[in-house]
């Protein structure tokens, strides 16, 4: 099987494209049985979204993980009167397509200023409405304009993937079964792997030798592969465990460590070229790919079982694939 990590951007050119990166699967699927690594020999910078429309054209059978969002919070969308709010009933929400198509239709200017217009109103602390996705993902919330623009990368790319006629599990659109595209986030992945620890950055004046030493440490664990990762999330509580106690009366809680939400499974086996890109590229964006391709690989397995995407997930709001 060929799988695709793609690390996307909301404006592609010369000096920050689309990249995607190849790998080959071996393994039998859905068994528990040691998996064999997945090869990842190459990466392709795509520097306009024509490059990119003519790639997601490419022959199947692949799956894909993106590094975009695929859905809106419901209830921004509720607010626009777009779909109903969560937990109502007595009639049809209008369908992702349908909703995609409208949010298209926005001029990126209106589609900023009707984001700001939403958070202006309400409380600090609250500014943003949130999918069911982002607390076990550890996700920005898909309708942030800035730091990161993940909407901008939305209103460019989940247009795209709906023209594209690729198949969207778990959103309702039955494309092309060969060619399947999945919501991926690389921060998934890089935090069970180093923690928190910053990879990356696109100011190159802030690009750093404890960046490239991150990059190092993930690299060399993705190459080592399932043991490293199961041995790291081990060694972590569960997610949302508490104290065996409350902090006395006024103290602050303390941290809580959190077990990371997603584990390893596939050893990556980088090509060279691969690799020292990803050491190289302080940007984070080829390493980015890659992280998705783990994601991709993660899904694949679990391709009889709906992906992996949870049973209940919200047809509007998506889901990232790992999470």
């Amino acid at each position: 099987m060929t799988l695709f990590g793609i690390d996307f951007t909301s404006a592609p050119r010369p000096a920050k494209g689309i990249v995607v990166a190849a790998a080959t699967a071996t393994a039998a699927g859905e068994s528990d049985d040691p998996l064999e690594p997945v090869r990842v020999h190459s990466l392709q910078r795509l520097e306009s979204f024509d490059a990119f429309d003519r790639w997601l054209q490419t022959d199947g059978p692949w799956v894909g993980a993106f590094d975009l969002p695929f859905g809106l919070p419901r209830e921004l969308m509720a607010e626009w009167k777009w779909c109903l709010p969560r937990g109502c009933t007595g009639q049809a929400d209008p369908g992702w397509p349908a909703v995609i198509e409208r949010f298209a239709a926005l001029e990126r200017a209106d589609m900023v200023n009707r984001l700001r217009a939403f958070c202006a109103v309400r409380p600090v602390g609250d500014k943003f409405a949130h999918r069911r996705t982002d607390g076990p993902a550890g996700s920005s919330p898909s309708m942030k304009w800035v730091n990161p623009p993940v909407a901008q990368m939305m209103h460019a790319g989940a247009p795209r993937l709906l023209r594209a006629g690729v198949h969207l599990p778990g959103l309702g659109v039955a494309g092309d079964p060969r060619r399947v595209a999945l919501e991926g986030y690389p921060g998934l992945v890089a935090r069970a792997l180093i923690g928190r620890a910053p990879y990356k950055t696109d100011d190159r004046k802030r690009q750093s030798a404890g960046h490239a030493v991150a990059r190092v440490r993930m690299v060399e664990a993705l190459e080592r592969g399932a043991a490293d990762a199961q041995a790291l999330a081990s060694s972590l509580p569960p997610a949302g465990a508490s104290a065996s106690s409350p902090p006395p009366a006024g103290a602050a809680a303390p941290a809580v460590s959190r077990r990371p939400a997603f584990v390893l499974e596939h050893r990556l086996q980088l090509d060279p070229s691969v690799r020292q890109r990803c050491l190289d590229d302080g940007s984070g964006d080829a390493l980015d790919a890659v992280l998705c391709v783990a994601l991709a690989a993660w899904a694949w397995r679990r391709r009889a079982s709906g992906w992996g995407l949870p049973a209940d997930l919200d047809p509007l709001e998506g889901w990232i694939v790992g999470a």
